[in-house]
C-alpha cells in the first residue's frame, strides 16, 4: 500500500513538472468567442443573397467562397527564435472567418460588383480586423472596416506579443457592428444572425438586405 502511494506521488510530481500541451488557454484569457463570429456569416457556400439599393435597383450576389480557422496553440522560439516549438509558455490564439460573393449580373454603370465580409483576430489577440464591402471594376471600393491595435504586456512578451488585455477585442463583437469609411461614417452593418444588412457602395449608395 505505501509503495502504491508512494508511485502515485511521484506520478503527481512529474506529471506537473511536465509541459502540458495545449491544456487550455492562460489564467483571464476567456475562450475565442467561436459561435458569436460564426453568427456573422450564416449563408452557406453556394448560396445567393439579394440586395436592393436605395434607388430600388436590384442585385443578387453569389456566394463562392466562405471560410472559417481558429488556432489556439502555445509557442515556444528555440534559441535563435527560428523554428518554433509548441509549448506551454507563450500562448498564441488567433481566429478567422470570411465570406466572398460575386454578383451575378452588372449594375446600373454596367460593372459586376464582389462583396466581401471578414472577422479576424490576430497577432495573438493584439489586432482585430472587420471589414464589410464591395469592390467594383477592381479599384472601386464601398463599405467600412474596423481596424484596431490593443496594447501590449512588454513584461510578458517573449517575442511573439502579448496582450495586456486579451478579452478586450471581444467588446466590439456586438450583435450589430458598424463600420465606418475613411471618413468616419457608417458605411456598413455586419449583423449576428443575418450578415451584412447593408453598405453603401464607392458612389455613397445604400444597398439593403433582401430579408
Amino acid at each position: 500500500m505505501k509503495e502504491f502511494i508512494y508511485i502515485f506521488i511521484m506520478a503527481l510530481i512529474f506529471t506537473g513538472c511536465k509541459p502540458q500541451l495545449n491544456t487550455g488557454l492562460p489564467d483571464g484569457w476567456l475562450p475565442m468567442p467561436e459561435e458569436q463570429i460564426k453568427s456573422y456569416f450564416p449563408v452557406k457556400e453556394g448560396d445567393t443573397v439579394v440586395y436592393i439599393s436605395e434607388n430600388s435597383e436590384t442585385m443578387s450576389f453569389h456566394c463562392y467562397g466562405k471560410s472559417y480557422n481558429y488556432h489556439p496553440y502555445y509557442y515556444k522560439p528555440d534559441d535563435d527564435g527560428e523554428n518554433g516549438e509548441i509549448s506551454g509558455f507563450v500562448p498564441y490564439d488567433e481566429c478567422k472567418a470570411s465570406v466572398d460573393f460575386t454578383s451575378t449580373s452588372e449594375n446600373s454603370r454596367g460593372n459586376t460588383m464582389s462583396l466581401s465580409c471578414t472577422v479576424k483576430i490576430y497577432a495573438n489577440r493584439l489586432m482585430l480586423i472587420i471589414s464589410g464591402g464591395t469592390v467594383e471594376a477592381d479599384t472601386n471600393y464601398g463599405g467600412g472596416v474596423i481596424r484596431l491595435e490593443f496594447e501590449n504586456d512588454d513584461s510578458k512578451d517573449r517575442g511573439m506579443g502579448y496582450p495586456k488585455y486579451p478579452n478586450e477585442f471581444m467588446q466590439y463583437l456586438t450583435d450589430e457592428i458598424q463600420l465606418p469609411d475613411s471618413n468616419g461614417n457608417t458605411a456598413a452593418v455586419l449583423k449576428s444572425g443575418k450578415g451584412l444588412i447593408w453598405f453603401t457602395d464607392y458612389t455613397g449608395v445604400k444597398w439593403y438586405l433582401q430579408e
